[in-house]
């Protein structure tokens, strides 16, 4: 026999009904270091077939690796901070196709981390790894993952001010 909940005329169905549902455990939620381990997985996965299955890197890789040659304050083409990011990659792996390709995996990664964090703190960790595995989806997050231009270094940007301004408003 269900026994009825006591009534409280000020709330409200949805106050009710979630008094009723049962908590969720924490041994369920994703934790950064999971997250973290699917992106290496997903990294690693498509920059191998990325890798394997095209003839050359893409025409904004191929810029970059010319321009990282001479670092310089400006490009007719693009702005100059990607080049000079790109350069601190190259001092450590050296100029090869492969430094570029981890570069634009690590601005593509660094985005969605900043996506899943900044969602997790809004809607839980559930949430932000469901959203996370549909961004995954998208072709220009795994298609275009190798790709290292200034678009994936503005991601970065644009990824970190939305998280930025949610800690500003969060924290007062």
């Amino acid at each position: 026999m269900i026994l009825p909940l006591p009534v409280d005329a000020s709330a409200s169905r949805l106050e009710i009904q979630a008094r009723t549902l049962p908590k969720r455990s924490r041994a369920a939620q994703p934790s950064l270091a999971a997250v973290a381990a699917l992106l290496l997985v997903f990294a690693a996965v498509w920059l191998v077939h990325l890798d394997w299955a095209s003839l050359s890197p893409p025409t904004d890789n191929i810029e970059q690796l010319t321009w990282v040659h001479a670092i310089e304050w400006g490009y007719y083409k693009h702005p100059p901070l990607p080049t000079w990011l790109f350069w601190l990659g190259t001092q450590a792996l050296g100029i090869e196709a492969w430094t570029s390709y981890v570069a634009g995996a690590l601005c593509t990664l660094t985005s969605m981390v900043l996506m899943w964090t900044l969602l997790r703190h809004l809607r839980g960790s559930r949430w932000a790894t469901v959203a996370l595995l549909g961004a995954l989806c998208i072709t220009y997050y795994n298609i275009r993952l190798y790709y290292y231009n200034h678009e994936t270094v503005l991601m970065v940007f644009v990824a970190a001010s939305a998280w930025a301004c949610w800690q500003a408003h969060a924290t007062g």
